[in-house]
């Protein structure tokens, strides 16, 4: 019991810790308190994906980068419009990548 004890203060300290938040959920799960475990589980879940339909945003910058590439490509061969619209899509991923950002850092 002491284990959960001390992931609790940590997570007192710092609610959004979420690998104190799965170890917490772990520790109850082995001490047979199930649904405390959920309920931390849960919480956990919610904090590290608030909007569960928005884009993971490491992937959020990978897409961005090969839209931003194949932009590139497009201009090499004089292809205007459609590196415009390639570069706009990279453009469309960095502005929610940096708003997801913004969000969860004013959180």
């Amino acid at each position: 019991m002491k284990a959960a004890e001390y992931f609790e203060k940590a997570l007192d300290l710092n609610p959004r810790y979420t690998e104190v938040s799965l170890n917490l959920a772990v520790t109850y799960n082995d001490l047979g308190e199930f649904k405390k475990a959920q309920e931390v589980f849960s919480l956990a879940a919610q904090i590290a994906h608030p909007d569960p339909d928005a884009i993971d945003p490491f992937i959020a910058g990978k897409l961005a980068n090969e839209h931003y590439r194949v932009g590139n490509i497009y201009l090499e061969f004089n292809m205007y419009e459609q590196a415009v619209e390639e570069y706009r899509k990279a453009i469309s991923f960095t502005l929610n990548l940096r708003m997801s950002i913004q969000n969860w850092a004013s959180r």
